[in-house]
Formats: structure tokens, C-alpha cells, sequence
């Protein structure tokens, strides 16, 4: 089973090019079987989760992050963290300090990581006691990075991935596509011991433009780069790299890739960048999205229709359920 926060948009709509939901069948987010095609669960958004934010002309609904743990479900909405029992009942707001907009969360011990795309930062959240952590980022053009628990006022970095291996912590820094991204690795234990006074580690890798997700699997990194529509795999040693065409990225967005058994699953969402173009011929833009499956080993990769029911659907963070 894949648990993942996911938006629907109806035909009219999409077509006049207009991110506009439909308000009535709003999901906060989904159960699917990923063997059977179809969603088995499907939760309603709550109101309680509307930003409070909304001078700053977000949508007051925004589900993107999901993380959970043995006892809890965890949806991030801009600046709140709904929680859920496993029986899928809403339980309350688990935190409302963020900011706009909450990207992914992860469920790490005792902590929620949730990150903020603007004012672009990390934030550790006691599951207990609520105490929180802060690391933030302040990257400037020139290629400096500062770390700065501040709002970040020149929007050209956007933090939207959280990723955890071997006591790393892996963040994923969108450079609004005047550069290629870039990863940040951080020793989790020094974020807690200083109190997010910490510098990262960046990586000296190329990992394609407007990237999102990020895995790791037996040391070789995965990514994302949905400017290009690729999967990249770079190795340990940073040295070789490998680069898999999966979409036409004028009429998909990857994002929600994730590792199970083996397999990265990956969702390739509709797109707009199609329609910008002066020759698009309205037949050709896909209404359904994608399920992409590829096998680590074998190196295969397998696409197929997401949901033959959902038209105009966007997918945002996705994981195994279990």
C-alpha cells in the first residue's frame, strides 16, 4: 500500500489554466493499492486545517507532506501538522508553527521533521513536549551558505525534501531554476546537540534542475529531476552518475518518489508547461497521471495509469503503508 497527499482539479478548470479545486471531493489524502490500481482509503480534508495564513495569497488548503508512525498519521497543511489515528480519524492539530508552505514531513524517532519552503527551513519537532528545533538556510546568489533561523527575503532557494540515513540528514535546496539543485547533509546528532546551529555538508553532485525527493539506497543516491523529467542516480563515491529519461516534462511533473522492496515507485502528476507553448495542440496533454515502478536491480522500468477514475490529479509526497 502507497500513503500519499494528492489534489484533484476538474476539466473546466484545467483547461482555462486555472488552479482551481474541486471543492466538493477535496482529498486530505489517500490509501492505494499499488498492485490493484485504486484507492482503498480516501480522507476527507478538514477545515481545521485551513491556513490562518492566508494574507500571503497560498491556498488555505495544501496538503503536501504525510509522514506516520505506529500511532499516528501526520499531514502537513502551509503552517499546520494535522494528526490522525491509524483508524484514519482526525485527532486534532499536532503543530501550527510553520510557515508557507509546509513540503514534506518525516516521522524520525521522536521527532516530526517538517520542511518549509519559505522561509526555507528545517524544523525537529518533539513528538512529546512539541519543543522544536530550527535550522534555517539563507543561500544568496553569489553561492554562500549562512545559516539563518530569520525569514528568507531573496526567494531563490527553496527547501522542499527531507531524506535520513545512517544519522544524516539529507535536504534537498531548489534553486528556482537559475541553477542546478543541490544537497545538503547534516550529522543529526549536531543538529539536536547545538540546536540547529549547524552548517551543512553540500554534495558535489549534479543533480538536474528543479529537483525534488530524494532516496537512498545501499549508499547510491536517487533523485528526482522533474525540470528534465529524469530519475538520477549518482553513486557513492560521487563520481559516476546515471541519467533516465522517464517523461515528457512538458506534460508531467515528477514527484513522490519513494523506495520499497527493491522498486522506486515514482508519480509523474499533470503539468502546465505544455500549454505555454505556441504549437500545443490540446489533444495531446494527458488527463490521467502516472505510476512509474523501477527496479533497482534489474534496472527496468515499468509505467502505467494511475487511477483510470482520477482525471487531473497531482500527487505530492508518497511513502509505503504499512
Amino acid at each position: 500500500m502507497i500513503i500519499c497527499t494528492a489534489r484533484q482539479y476538474n476539466d473546466l478548470h484545467w483547461k482555462e489554466m486555472k488552479w482551481k479545486e474541486i471543492k466538493e471531493t477535496r482529498p486530505a489524502f489517500l490509501i492505494y493499492d499499488e498492485i490493484e490500481n485504486k484507492i482503498v482509503k480516501r480522507v476527507e480534508f478538514q477545515e481545521e486545517l485551513s491556513s490562518d495564513l492566508s494574507h500571503y495569497k497560498k491556498n488555505k488548503w495544501r496538503p503536501f507532506g504525510i509522514t506516520y508512525d505506529e500511532n499516528y498519521i501526520y499531514l502537513g497543511c502551509n503552517e499546520k501538522i494535522g494528526l490522525y489515528d491509524r483508524d484514519f480519524n482526525f485527532k486534532g492539530i499536532f503543530s501550527n508553527t510553520g510557515f508557507t508552505n509546509t513540503h514534506e514531513i518525516l516521522s524520525y524517532k521522536n521527532y516530526i521533521i517538517r520542511i518549509d519552503t519559505y522561509p526555507n527551513r528545517i524544523t525537529f519537532i518533539d513528538k512529546k513536549t512539541k519543543e522544536e528545533i530550527v535550522v534555517g538556510f539563507n543561500l544568496t546568489k553569489r553561492g554562500r551558505i549562512e545559516n539563518k533561523n530569520i525569514r528568507f527575503e531573496e526567494d531563490v532557494v527553496h527547501v522542499n525534501t527531507v531524506c535520513v540515513d545512517k544519522g544524516f540528514l539529507y535536504c534537498m535546496l531548489h534553486m528556482r531554476n537559475y541553477k542546478p539543485s543541490l544537497i545538503t547533509k547534516i550529522e543529526i546528532k549536531k543538529i539536536i546537540e547545538k540546536r540547529g546551529d549547524v552548517l551543512g555538508e553540500m554534495l558535489p553532485i549534479d543533480i538536474g534542475w528543479a529537483a525534488h525527493n530524494i532516496e537512498i539506497v545501499n549508499d547510491t543516491i536517487y533523485n528526482l529531476s522533474t525540470e528534465h523529467g529524469m530519475l538520477i542516480i549518482t553513486d557513492p563515491n560521487y563520481l559516476n552518475q546515471k541519467r533516465i529519461v522517464l517523461v515528457d516534462r512538458n506534460k508531467y511533473f515528477l514527484r513522490g518518489l519513494f523506495h520499497k522492496n527493491g522498486k522506486l515507485h515514482i508519480f509523474a502528476s499533470l503539468t502546465k508547461k505544455g500549454w505555454r507553448k505556441e504549437n500545443c495542440d490540446i489533444k495531446e496533454i494527458p488527463i490521467k497521471a502516472m505510476y512509474i515502478t523501477y527496479d533497482i536491480k534489474k534496472e527496468i522500468t515499468i509505467k502505467k495509469e494511475f487511477l483510470s477514475d482520477l482525471d487531473y490529479c497531482r500527487v505530492y509526497q508518497a511513502k509505503e503503508y504499512k
